[in-house]
C-alpha cells in the first residue's frame, strides 16, 4: 500500500520502515474466552448481544479474545486450525472515543512470520467481536522450502540486481539478532540512503511457503523506497512494493 508523505520526508519514512522490520512480535497466550455467540436471555442489558456484531460479550484481554475467535472460526476466513496455530500480536490499541480495541495479528510458521499474512480484529468494550479484516494465508504446511542458503548480504546483492540498481559497494553486516528471523542491518552499500534492514520469514506462494529475506532499500536517487522479498535459497525476487507515492 503506497505511503503518502510530504516532500523531503523519505528519510523519516525509511527510518520508520526500518524500525518496523526490527520490532519483535509478541506471542499471545490463550486466555479463557468463548469468542462465540451468546444468548441474551437472563443477561443484563450490558451483556445483551448486538446482532450486528460477530459474537456476544466475552471475558478476557482483547488480544486473547481476538486469537480465540479466529481459532474457533478458521473456515470462515479460508484457513485451517493448523494455519492459526502460531499467531502473534503485531500491535494493539484502544480508541479513546468508543473503547474499541483494534488488535492486529500476524501469522507465523516455525517461529517465522508469514509476510503479509495478517488479521485486524476489532473488539468492543464488553469483549464482543465487531469486525475482522484479514489477508490470512492457507496451507502453511504445504511443501515449505528448506533452510536459507543465502545470508542478508546475498539478499541485498540479489535485490539490487533484480531492481536494476547499481552494484552494491562493499556491503557488510552492521548488526544481527540471534532470533529465528536473524534480523539484520546491512550497510547502505552505496545503493540506499539508509542502512538496509532485513529479516527472514516466509513468502506464501501458489507452491507453498518459501523462506525469504524481506528488506527495505531507500534508493539513493530519492525516487523509490523498495520493500522487496528475496527467496533465501535461489535469490529470486518473490515480491516487491514501491512505498513511495509519486505526485505530479
Amino acid at each position: 500500500m503506497p505511503l503518502s508523505r510530504p516532500p523531503g520526508g523519505r528519510r523519516s519514512t525509511a527510518l520508520l520502515a526500518a524500525t518496523a522490520l526490527v520490532v519483535a512480535l509478541a506471542p499471545v497466550a490463550a486466555q479463557p474466552a468463548s469468542a462465540a455467540p451468546q444468548e441474551s436471555d437472563g443477561q443484563s442489558p450490558s451483556a445483551v448481544r448486538n446482532d450486528l456484531f460477530l459474537t456476544g460479550p466475552n471475558e478476557g484481554r482483547p488480544e486473547s479474545i481476538a486469537v480465540n475467535y479466529l481459532r474457533t472460526n478458521p473456515s470462515r476466513y479460508g484457513v485451517s486450525s493448523a494455519d492459526l496455530s502460531d499467531l502473534v500480536v503485531a500491535s494493539s490499541y484502544t480508541s479513546s472515543h468508543n473503547g474499541v480495541t483494534h488488535v492486529n495479528l500476524a501469522q507465523r510458521y516455525k517461529n517465522l512470520e508469514v509476510f503479509g499474512a495478517t488479521a485486524t480484529i476489532n473488539i468492543a468494550k464488553d469483549g464482543s467481536v465487531i469486525f475482522v479484516g484479514h489477508s490470512l494465508a492457507p496451507g502453511l504446511q504445504q511443501a515449505p522450502s528448506a533452510a536459507a542458503a543465502l545470508d542478508a548480504v546475498d539478499a541485498v546483492e540479489s535485490a539490487a540486481k533484480k531492481l536494476r540498481l547499481k552494484a552494491p559497494r562493499s556491503p557488510r553486516v552492521l548488526s544481527r539478532s540471534a532470533d529465528a528471523a536473524q534480523r539484520t542491518v546491512v550497510s547502505d552499500s552505496g545503493i540506499s540512503e539508509q542502512p538496509i534492514p532485513a529479516r527472514l520469514g516466509w513468502q506464501h506462494t501458489d507452491d507453498g511457503l518459501r523462506m525469504a529475506w524481506q528488506l527495505v532499500i531507500d534508493e539513493v536517487d530519492d525516487s523509490h523506497l523498495w520493500n522487496v522479498t528475496i527467496d533465501a535459497k535461489t535469490g529470486e525476487m518473490l515480491e516487491v512494493d514501491d512505498w513511495t507515492s509519486h505526485d505530479n
